[in-house]
């Protein structure tokens, strides 16, 4: 959840990301909401330390390693199906592609000063 500043930020992410909802909130104004929907397969399962239950849902993640071919999607917000509770993922840096370079939100989010949210680095491809 976002104000308008942000807003005007995240226009381009959320186009390629998923779905926005906008929504009036007595006392603040308009504040948006982005659902994403973006998935991207590329969770490398035999390397990753993932924890499950008897149903298969993930209960922990130690570690995770991806393909480094298929770190890129339409969008650098997305999620990952192997995780039952659905994080928000995003890459960064992640190719030469010109696509991905212009639309990384962890660098647009910061160059625009927004703040609120936390990033955790889960995977580096320069560690495998």
């Amino acid at each position: 959840m976002y104000d308008e500043a942000a807003a005007r930020v995240m226009e381009d992410f959320e186009e390629y990301a998923g779905e926005l909802f906008s929504i009036q909130v007595d006392g603040i104004g308009t504040l948006s909401l982005v659902n994403v929907l973006e998935e991207c397969n590329a969770l490398n399962t035999k390397a990753s330390k993932v924890i499950t239950n008897d149903w298969q849902a993930t209960i922990a993640l130690n570690s995770l390693y991806f393909h480094k071919s298929r770190v890129s999607s339409l969008s650098s917000l997305f999620k990952l199906h192997e995780l039952s509770y659905r994080p928000i993922l995003t890459v960064s840096n992640a190719s030469n592609e010109k696509y991905i370079q212009e639309h990384d939100f962890y660098e647009a989010y910061h160059k625009a000063g927004l703040t609120g949210l936390r990033f955790d680095l889960l995977w580096s491809d320069t560690n495998g």
